[in-house]
């Protein structure tokens, strides 16, 4: 059995698609899904989880998150819209996840493309994740003393998974409102 050091270094380590990691090219909608599949493999939970479909895709399109195409091919800033989803939407719904990317889209004075801020945040997230990980060894937190104390480490990393769903939600309200309410 895994000790809580491994969990936690591979919960902080999760594989990542980098935008330099796509084609320069356009890709037609199952070449996405498979992009994103192998690119993701390592973060599913069980051999079957389905992280990207074509319904998935058609619904993001349908909601204004992924831009119009030209044709049937992905361009790779599309696929980088996809990559965001992705990462936004085991914490916000698809209403807020479509909030954020208006405002960013919305701006008008020169800003970084989405591939440079996905980019930044994949730094960021490598940054954070050895002091993140030390603090909740730190902390503790040992699941395997007791299935008390694992039941206790579960809820801690619910309540801190909840914290940072309400950080990410404060930040949507406060600097990407709706349209309506940021003027």
């Amino acid at each position: 059995m895994e000790d809580f050091h491994e969990l936690v270094e591979r919960a902080f380590s999760r594989q990542a698609l980098h935008p330099s990691d796509l084609p320069d090219l356009d890709l037609y909608m199952d070449q996405v899904i498979t992009l994103i599949d192998n690119g993701y493999a390592a973060n599913k939970r069980t051999p079957e989880e389905k992280l990207l479909t074509k319904t998935m895709i058609q619904n993001y399109s349908k909601a204004g998150l992924v831009r119009p195409i030209k044709g049937k091919k992905y361009t790779p800033e599309h696929v980088v819209q996809m990559l965001a989803i992705y990462a936004l939407k085991r914490t916000l719904t698809i209403g807020e996840i479509k909030q954020a990317f208006d405002a960013f889209f919305e701006e008008r004075t020169p800003e970084p493309s989405l591939s440079a801020c996905y980019e930044q945040s994949l730094s960021r997230k490598e940054a954070l994740s050895g002091p993140v990980a030390r603090l909740i060894e730190e902390s503790g937190l040992d699941p395997a003393a007791s299935r008390s104390d694992a039941f206790a480490a579960l809820l801690t990393a619910a309540a801190l998974s909840d914290a940072f769903a309400c950080l990410t939600e404060e930040i949507l309200d406060h600097y990407l409102p709706p349209a309506s309410r940021s003027r």
